[in-house]
């Protein structure tokens, strides 16, 4: 089956259940689509489910990439361009298990990391996201101007993005693509141009951000990193001094 009678560029599958599978590409005119199909278990039948255009032709999409919030919300990010403005764009939107995209465009943020003008020489580019702990996401991006990077971002339980940016890390590297997988549960490799020659893996480190929420002076504080609030016990006579709610 063709994705699309007309163009098809940059195509990324999701698998979202037994026989349910989610595509995204840049489409005709440049076009963002987001198609979902049915695939029999013996692979011999494809059957188009739902499709959803979330750009049309003055916002020329490229890039895009698909990560799992939960059950049924679904993140997708982007490379955009929009007459002489580029950008890059996270949104979210709600996929049942049986294919059917019932909400579009929850919520969303068009992001510049680290803020820069919107010219072609210093955009922000290439967007790919990866499931990191909880609700935080890892973004890596190419920076035209300034070589590879990562960000953290979070994704609320209803689609919401709570968080614009936990942290920004320049790699390294020329302009060239970048990509990042998951080795452990905090642990992640990034594969990045180097000069146009090479390609370097670095291992890193990303822990969801911790913020104290409440606190009573001498006894105790209340912390929360958007999956779980724990309290730490500041009286100096308590046995212990931490404990997870």
């Amino acid at each position: 089956m063709a994705l699309d009678a007309t163009n098809c560029n940059e195509p990324v599958l999701y698998k979202l259940g037994n026989s349910t599978y989610i595509v995204a590409y840049d489409g005709a005119s440049s076009k963002g689509e987001l198609k979902t199909y049915k695939v029999t278990s013996s692979g011999n039948t494809i059957t188009s489910v739902d499709e959803y255009v979330f750009t049309d032709t003055t916002r020329i999409c490229n890039h895009p990439d698909i990560a799992q919030v939960n059950q049924t919300i679904f993140a997708l990010t982007y490379s955009r361009k929009e007459g002489a403005k580029y950008s890059s764009v996270i949104m979210t939107v709600i996929i049942k298990q049986n294919g059917l995209i019932t909400k579009y465009n929850l919520d969303n943020l068009t992001f510049n990391f680290p803020a820069s003008t919107s010219s072609q020489a210093t955009a922000v580019t290439n967007p790919l996201i990866v499931h990191a702990n909880g609700r935080v996401f890892a973004i890596t991006y190419k920076n035209n101007a300034a070589g590879n990077g990562l960000a953290t971002l979070r994704i609320g339980e209803n689609g919401n993005i709570t968080e614009a940016c936990d942290m920004t890390l320049a790699v390294g590297g020329d302009t060239s693509d970048i990509s990042i997988i998951s080795i452990t549960s905090n642990r992640y490799i990034l594969g990045y141009g180097s000069g146009g020659v090479f390609v370097r893996l670095v291992k890193i480190l990303i822990n969801p951000k911790e913020r104290m929420i409440f606190s009573k002076l001498g006894s105790y504080e209340l912390y929360a990193n958007g999956t779980a609030v724990w309290a730490k016990i500041t009286d100096a006579t308590a046995a212990h001094k931490v404990q997870t709610l």
